[in-house]
């Protein structure tokens, strides 16, 4: 499965309603209605998936809004885990 694909899976379980719609330019904010508790709770599950603890430390979120920035963010973070 790629980093996308888990992303998704994730980001499902806070935005259940947009299975299917989550494409690479969807804004985590305004398209999904997240809010920073949603977030909070985002960053944990991705960390955990994806095994790279403080994945997200000294990170301005503001940066990775669009689903395709998050998941090249995590993808480069997971790599460098290797």
């Amino acid at each position: 499965m790629s980093v996308y694909d888990r992303l998704v899976r994730i980001l499902l379980v806070y935005a259940e309603e947009h299975k299917g719609t989550i494409e690479p330019d969807t804004d985590l904010l305004t398209d999904l209605g997240l809010n920073s508790f949603d977030l909070s709770q985002i960053v944990y599950d991705i960390e955990r998936e994806f095994g790279v603890v403080y994945m997200f430390e000294n990170v301005d979120f503001r940066s990775l809004r669009r689903m395709g920035d998050l998941a090249d963010f995590v993808g480069e973070k997971a790599q460098e885990k290797i």
